[in-house]
């Protein structure tokens, strides 16, 4: 039987000799588990939430995903975060329209998509856009 590879919540590959174990924190009157990231070959701990652990093993998974990022990474995601928003700068009457619309979503209980969003768009500015509109959302 073939052993089930941890769920980590990204696409990311984990390294083999990464686990993360559950702890057992007993308080006065409850008991509480949290997770921490070690090395399974030496039992070095890699993470362990400033002392706390995290609450679940996929918020672990996440956290060591997040703090090994590369170098490559760090740096497209800043540029990224940089383009949008210049764009959102020089485009600020739709974003204003974004902004409004995603409000009244909100307002009335409703969800907005990423497709009504689009919409709101105009064609020229869509296409002069080197991002997607989910990074427009996710970075506006």
């Amino acid at each position: 039987m073939r052993k089930k590879k941890p769920y980590t919540g990204y696409n990311r590959p984990v390294p083999e000799n990464v686990k993360v174990i559950r702890l057992e924190k007993t308080q006065d009157f409850y008991t509480e588990y949290r997770y921490i990231i070690i090395d399974s070959d030496t039992g070095e701990v890699f993470d362990d939430a400033q002392g706390f652990g995290y609450k679940t093993a996929q918020k672990a998974y996440a956290a060591f995903s997040w703090k090994k990022r590369s170098h490559d990474e760090i740096v497209a995601l800043d540029s990224l975060k940089h383009t949008v928003h210049d764009w959102c700068s020089s485009h600020s009457e739709i974003v204003r329209d974004i902004q409004y619309a995603m409000f009244e979503a909100i307002k009335n209980n409703n969800r907005y998509s990423v497709e009504e969003i689009a919409q709101l768009i105009p064609e020229d500015d869509k296409h002069e856009m080197p991002f997607s509109v989910k990074d427009l959302l996710k970075y506006m």
